[in-house]
């Protein structure tokens, strides 16, 4: 015998990493769980609508059908689908009566549409269908709503009405609205005859069949397509707010924005089109308001389906596609708002080819962002594929009754699962690529830090270069054009002034003083202290020998200078630096002074400060140059 041990066993699979990002956590969530919630309401759809499918179903054939081979408990309820006995725009109290002879009349097959055989929607008429072999207990009848108003008899009796069916529009009262009513003890033959009329929807006749079975089982059926839609609505819902969650995370996203609001049109008309409202409010006739509505937010969820697409594949979608998408919904809307129902019904057919073209521009873009390679762009197409086969098979099944089933609940499932996964890519990857910014933002600084530094000091560098080499320059300069104008100085005081000469020596030293003014501005930048402030002179003697050495160039223009200089003005200042400020001073104003013009020098104590004042009467400096007087190497040009 072996002792017992205790044996624990670890399920690896279970011990799966934490997602960083919520958003492929949501994503991973969402693609396990897909099949399930695609599959929930496909299973409620086919036991819902398929029912026993091992049994042939009765048919009505020339206005009869035989229910003896019928039984209610095991074969579940039924649709009195076929040819039933049909009469148009002809109005007889007698066409209810379980003896009427109706023989002549033609034939139409319901559900189905009377505009092919009449050639016309509005209108009115008469079915009639006789019912052999009937048997059961607790039967009743059940008819979906539609655009038509009805009263439908049961051998002879007003049994159940929806509005009043009149023989024209001012006699006719559209209701939509559901019902169930219990059928009285039948033995026998039955006649059903239905009164229908149509004069608002652009389609006309029966378009759902009188559903015939056990009361109970009727109302679980209704409660059980009920539930598939608060499922389904509740679920668009869902996502509607999830993506305005994403939205007000990120509000330059506005593809979350339209999603959402696409979701909230598409559940308004899924509780319009199924006449929640109605049922809410049945003392209430909500026909005309429920109309517009229903057109309106179909109008409205079109927009922002497009403009979401737009939004999400911008470079893919052409502006004006969406002008003119926008120029349309604007249409539509007025058509909605400001026409009943009589016309804008003749609207939908209008609408609806819109809608099928617009599908078709969005799957094309949808392929060439697919072809580009854009973020989720297939998932996106998966899903729009779903969307477009739902919205053909709806088209079908709203023209042309009893063709197909509605699929409109799976479709949108499968659409908005699939469009929410390539959302949840999108921002998986906005995500990762900003996580790997914000791990490797300080490297990527520091890098860059690094780089500009290294170019930075090599500018330095080659400036400090450049700037020795114009120093060296100057320097080099200075010596012979010292030279040059000592020899000119020897020459006019040996031979006498001569005009030419006085021209060049002013250039000369004009020259030079720039270049010492260059020179000075260089040591000055790099921290060469070479004034000695702390002298002490006094600058009015330092004014006066100054003018002297201008004397004879205002003379030679018939410029006076008149001096107002008060004695012993000491200041601690360089003298040779003051002496600058002044040959600076006299220089421009002896140069840009007119013949015949004046300067005054004025030289005064003003409390503890002294002034330097030297002032003309020539042009002056414009306002624009005044602030930039004070700027190195500045010149006023064209004087």
């Amino acid at each position: 015998m072996h002792p017992q041990r205790s044996v624990c066993i670890v399920n690896t699979k279970a011990c799966r990493p934490v997602h960083r990002n919520r958003h492929v956590f949501l994503l991973t969530l969402l693609w396990r769980n897909m099949f399930v919630l695609l599959a929930l309401p496909c299973h409620v759809l086919l036991l819902t609508a398929c029912g026993d499918t091992e049994r042939e179903t009765p048919q009505v054939i020339n206005g009869v059908i035989d229910l003896s081979a019928w039984d209610f408990s095991s074969g579940g309820n039924l649709d009195l689908k076929g040819e039933w006995k049909f009469i148009w725009m002809k109005d007889q109290a007698d066409f209810a009566d379980p003896a009427y002879d109706d023989s002549a009349w033609d034939a139409l097959t319901v559900p189905g549409l009377w505009n092919g055989t009449t050639g016309s929607a509005f209108g009115f008429g008469w079915l009639r269908l006789r019912i052999t072999n009937l048997t059961g207990t607790n039967l009743g009848l059940y008819l979906k709503s539609s655009c038509r108003s009805y009263t439908l008899y049961v051998n002879g009796v007003p049994f159940m009405e929806n509005g009043t069916p009149g023989t024209d529009g001012a006699s006719t009262i559209h209701k939509r609205l559901p019902l169930i009513e219990t059928l009285p003890p039948l033995s026998g033959e039955t006649v059903i005859a239905w009164k229908i009329a149509n004069f608002a929807d652009y389609i006309g006749g029966p378009a759902y069949p009188v559903r015939i079975g056990i009361v109970q089982r009727l109302e679980d059926e209704v409660w059980a397509e009920r539930a598939v839609l608060l499922f389904v609505i509740g679920f668009i819902l869902m996502m509607c707010v999830y993506h305005v969650i994403l939205w007000l995370g990120r509000r330059e996203d506005r593809a979350s924005l339209c999603f959402a609001l696409f979701c909230l049109m598409i559940a308004a008309r899924m509780l319009i089109i199924n006449n929640i409202p109605a049922l809410l409010f049945p003392s209430v006739n909500l026909f005309e308001l429920s109309s517009k509505a229903e057109f309106t937010v179909t109008v409205l969820a079109w927009f922002f389906i497009y403009t979401y697409f737009a939004k999400l594949f911008r470079q893919e979608f052409p502006k004006i596609i969406f002008r003119i998408q926008l120029g349309c919904t604007v249409f539509f809307l007025a058509v909605s708002t400001l026409t009943p129902t009589s016309i804008h019904s003749f609207f939908s057919l209008p609408l609806q080819i819109f809608l099928f073209t617009g599908c078709v521009v969005i799957m094309i873009n949808i392929i060439r962002a697919l072809i580009r390679k854009r973020p989720g762009a297939w998932l996106v197409l998966c899903g729009f594929l779903v969307f477009l086969l739902t919205v053909v098979n709806d088209l079908i099944f709203t023209n042309m009754p009893g063709i197909t089933v509605s699929l409109t609940h799976v479709g949108l499932i499968g659409f908005l699962l699939f469009q929410s996964m390539g959302l949840s890519l999108r921002f998986a990857a906005a995500f990762r690529t900003a996580e790997h910014l914000s791990v490797n933002l300080q490297k990527e600084v520091a890098a860059q830090t690094t780089t500009i530094s290294e170019k930075n000091m090599e500018l330095l560098r080659l400036n400090e270069e450049r700037t020795d080499f114009f120093i060296n320059l100057a320097h080099e300069t200075k010596t012979p054009l010292t030279l040059i104008y000592n020899y000119l100085q020897k020459y006019l005081r040996e031979k006498g002034p001569d005009a030419d000469l006085l021209v060049i020596k002013r250039n000369i030293d004009k020259l030079k003083k720039d270049m010492v003014n260059y020179l000075d501005y260089e040591k000055l930048s790099r921290g060469q202290i070479f004034y000695d402030h702390e002298q002490v002179c006094d600058i009015g003697e330092l004014l006066r020998n100054r003018i002297l050495l201008f004397e004879e160039t205002a003379r030679q223009k018939s410029i006076r200078i008149e001096s107002a200089i008060e004695e012993a003005v000491y200041v601690k200042i360089d003298p040779y630096a003051f002496e600058r400020v002044i040959n600076n001073l006299l220089d421009n104003a002896v140069r840009y002074t007119k013949a015949g013009g004046l300067i005054q020098a004025i030289v005064r104590v003003d409390g503890a400060s002294a002034v330097l004042s030297i002032g003309d009467n020539g042009e002056g400096i414009a306002e624009d140059h005044q602030e930039h007087i004070f700027e190195p190497y500045y010149q006023i040009t064209h004087r």
